[in-house]
């Protein structure tokens, strides 16, 4: 395995490792968001996309 493939590895494995360990946001966060579009910045895992689509 050469060493860009060793760091690919280790990269999933921590944003795995963080998303689990990351606390969800309140439910009420998303209540509160208003407006024809919304634009998330650095999305990260990915955590707040799915309610987001679902405004």
């Amino acid at each position: 395995m050469t060493d860009r493939e060793r760091l690919r590895t280790a990269f999933g494995a921590d944003a795995a490792r963080y998303h689990r360990a990351r606390p969800t946001y309140p439910a009420e966060l998303f209540g509160r968001l208003r407006g024809p579009r919304i634009l998330e910045i650095g999305p990260g895992t990915g955590q707040a996309t799915l309610p987001l689509t679902a405004l």
